[in-house]
Parts: C-alpha cells; structure tokens; sequence
C-alpha cells in the first residue's frame, strides 16, 4: 500500500469515528486505530524519532504462545456456533471496523446479536471449521495487545471458503484476555 492511500484510508477512518461514536469513545478508539495501524499495514514498526527518546522493540515471543491457545479456542467455539462462549470474550461496548463500516455496539446484548448473526451466516455458507494461517502479536504493555489473525475457514471437505485477516484490539484483565475491538482487513 503506498504512502498515499494509506494516509488517506487512515483519514477516512478518524472521519468514521468521528461521524458514529460518542465523544467519550472516540479518544480511545483513534488512539487504537493509530496503535494498531503498524500491524494493519503488515510492517510493524517504532514511529520515527527525533532527539533521545529510546524507543522500545516490539516484544511477540511470550505473548504470541499465551495469545495462540486464546484464538485456536476461539475458532473452536466459533465454528461451533456458541454465542454465549465468544460473547463472553468480547469487552462492552465494543468498536467494530468490517467491509469499511464502523459499527459501535454499546451494550453486551448488542455484541451478543452481532455475534449471532456473524455466526449464522457462517453456518449458512458451509463453514466447518477456521484454521489460524498466522498469528501476529503488538505488545501494547501487561494488559494490552494488538494480534492479527491470518484467518482461513473451510468447508467440510476442507476447501478454503475464506481467507481474510482480523486485528483484534485485546485486554488481559486476571489473566483472561477479552476483545475491546475488532478490524476486518478490507
């Protein structure tokens, strides 16, 4: 993606939040956004600095194994149709970013209706099962990521219906991780 588009897809995105989300959602949502730009572009990288501020690598090893059984139950449960299993994985409210929409779902019965209706589509296109192609992980600090997941669902016969990324803005709260938001690569 070049400079240019990339620049303007992130402009188009501020000019989303702020145009669907309450005032008091739309700080963390764009300073997410802006996080979790690196990883969405597939180069993550420090931000460019000027002056002696040091500048932290980005820290997978440790988090991508803890981060690994999370998804792979995840699909599991998914696939399995389990809305109240997956629904309790996600925080409320909760941002969602799919097909260049943004779409704020504001209490615990709204996420649990979207995931219903993602759920049901799935099961209606002969999806069996998803498989993690490639797991990608932003250390955001001890309670925080960004992981991308590469994403293939497949049919009973094992053909690939579809192939697509997510990035999924997480917390770790008691040592469970939950969803605070979700971006479907377009």
């Amino acid at each position: 993606m070049d400079q240019l588009a990339a620049d303007h897809g992130r402009r188009d995105i501020r000019r989303r939040l702020r145009n669907h989300l309450p005032a008091d959602h739309r700080i963390a949502a764009v300073a997410a956004a802006q996080v979790c730009a690196r990883v969405l572009e597939g180069r993550p990288r420090a931000p460019e600095v000027t002056g002696s501020i040091p500048v932290r690598p980005i820290i997978q090893g440790e988090l991508v194994s803890d981060l690994d059984p999370f998804f792979a139950r995840y699909a599991e449960r998914y696939m399995a149709s389990d809305v109240d299993a997956i629904s309790a994985l996600y925080e409320a409210p909760l941002l969602a970013l799919r097909d260049g929409e943004v779409i704020h779902l504001a209490d615990r019965a709204a996420v649990r209706e979207h995931l219903a209706e993602l759920m049901s589509a799935y099961a209606q296109s002969g999806a069996a099962r998803a498989d993690i192609a490639e797991l990608g992980v932003l250390d955001l600090g001890r309670s925080s990521a960004c992981a991308t997941v590469h994403w293939l669902v497949r049919d009973a016969d094992g053909a690939v219906l579809k192939d697509f990324h997510t990035t999924y803005r997480l917390l770790r709260d008691d040592g469970s991780w939950r969803i605070l938001s979700y971006t479907n690569h377009d």
